[in-house]
């Protein structure tokens, strides 16, 4: 049996240690924090922590990972252990999962946090400098930073879908390794959904976002199986537990809630409505308006009104006069030594730009090593400037790395860049 649990202690005790728990200390220190927000009056609570970034350590104090085992520590690349905690360990819980299958049989759980806040990890696993983004929303619709504001968490979702899809690519990869892939039954599932789109970002239930929070992730490969389909019938995560005794034809000594999805048993009943092929082309299609300009990262990285220029070469384009703008960048010297096998790295920027008196400023570009990574925007206020921010693609290279942000002159015919000092 090997297991990495979180938040959660599903195994037995005669099968398993009991995780190793937190400090008395801490615990009542995040319960102050908890205590003050439900208490305090909004302007004094607005001082305190966020509590809703993370499951513990709300005054800084990350929540610990599980002791590495030396087989664990082998499988990670140097430097690891220090960020992973403050992502719940998700990287190395689960590689040390997979360092104890050797093909021999086994039960083997992992529960990561991913994707989860703080939306940190890339699809390359390594961290980004700053949290991307959390569920902080400026007010309302009607604030000048709201749109960019919901661009760059949904960017930063994706970037941890990417994550848990390169994590459960190296699961694949391990037991296809130790020629434990035919013969293995491997379940993939969430335990709830969220809808990222605007106004609401919730993972509350609302009419017409059913299939946004209701619909979430089931993945199911048998024993043996070479074929995969795709299935609409209805389910739940109490329905997993049923299915895998079922394919693996054990005995049990209790009733348990749910029901096969294999053996033919109808289900309860229907839960939406609606068709997944249909659902799927629905969110496909919204996902689409909201990055409109390529694929891949790239395409993620490209919002705003000159996203359709992330990608290009600065030599490509025109390079005018210096803009009127100076802008100071929050972290530059993160740029200036990056190591991308070990981390972290700056996916995002951000930064206050000064010299447009009482306008805010139009949508700025940002250009690393010489092409344009990403948009630069949703301006708010902050001393006698605006505070802005965006997401790079991913073109970063080992050590030094040159960037520059310009203002974007254009019309129909011509794009002129103006470099910011």
């Amino acid at each position: 049996m090997h297991r990495y649990e979180t938040v959660t202690d599903l195994c037995p005790p005669d099968v398993c240690p009991p995780p190793e728990r937190g400090r008395l200390r801490r615990a009542l220190a995040d319960a102050a924090v908890v205590y003050g927000h439900r208490v305090l009056p909004e302007r004094l609570g607005a001082r305190l922590p966020p509590v809703d970034a993370a499951w513990g350590g709300f005054l800084g104090d990350a929540p610990e990972a599980p002791p590495a085992s030396e087989e664990r520590l082998e499988l990670l690349d140097k430097g690891l252990e220090e960020w992973v905690k403050e992502d719940f360990g998700a990287v190395s819980g689960l590689r040390g999962v997979l360092a104890g299958i050797d093909g021999g049989p086994s039960l083997n759980v992992a529960h990561v946090l991913l994707p989860h806040q703080p939306w940190r990890l890339t699809p390359e696993l390594v961290p980004a400098t700053h949290q991307l983004r959390t569920l902080d929303l400026p007010e309302g619709p009607d604030d000048p930073a709201f749109d960019r504001t919901v661009r760059e968490l949904q960017q930063a979702h994706l970037l941890q879908v990417g994550a848990a899809d390169t994590l459960v690519g190296e699961l694949i990869d391990h037991l296809d390794e130790v020629g434990a892939w035919d013969d293995a039954l491997v379940v993939v599932v969430a335990d709830h959904g969220i809808d990222l789109s605007p106004p609401e970002l919730t993972r509350d239930l609302l009419p017409g976002n059913e299939d946004e929070v209701l619909r979430i992730p089931l993945f199911i490969k048998a024993p043996g199986q070479r074929q995969g389909e795709v299935r609409d019938d209805p389910a739940t995560t109490l329905d997993v537990v049923p299915s895998i005794i079922d394919l693996l034809d054990v005995e049990v000594d209790r009733e348990l809630p749910g029901h096969s999805l294999f053996d033919g048993s109808p289900p309860p009943r229907r839960l939406l409505e609606s068709e997944l092929d249909r659902a799927l082309a629905v969110v496909a299609e919204r996902e689409e308006t909201y990055f409109p300009h390529g694929e891949g990262w790239a395409g993620v990285a490209a919002v705003g009104p000159h996203g359709d220029l992330v990608g290009q070469a600065v030599d490509e384009l025109v390079v005018g006069e210096p803009s009127r703008l100076s802008v100071t960048l929050d972290d530059p010297v993160s740029f200036e030594d990056v190591s991308l096998a070990t981390g972290p790295v700056p996916r995002m920027v951000g930064g206050v730009v000064t010299g447009s008196g009482d306008e805010r400023p139009d949508d700025l570009v940002v250009a690393v090593n010489g092409v344009v990574a990403g948009t630069f925007g949703g301006f708010s206020p902050e001393g006698d400037g605006g505070r802005g921010s965006g997401l790079l693609a991913p073109v970063l290279v080992d050590g030094p790395n040159e960037v520059v942000v310009y203002e974007v002159e254009r019309d129909a015919a011509t794009v002129v860049l103006h470099p910011l000092a």
